[in-house]
């Protein structure tokens, strides 16, 4: 505990059983989700699908 004057006592830190654990539990995996081929090919799509739009907008 720190004494009204604000200085850690008895050689105790102030910072003392308060770190937290930023390991994951051995148990605990990834959570799944899209490949990064997966995303690759989503962004090529909806770019290709786009591209078609603007020249739709253009012969307008």
């Amino acid at each position: 505990m720190l004494p009204a004057s604000g200085t850690p006592t008895d050689g105790e830190s102030p910072y003392a059983g308060a770190m937290a654990s930023k390991s994951k539990p051995a148990g605990e995996s990834k959570k799944p989700g899209r490949s990064l081929k997966e995303k690759r090919a989503a962004k090529h799509q909806k770019q290709a699908e786009n591209k078609q739009t603007r020249k739709g907008w253009e012969a307008k």
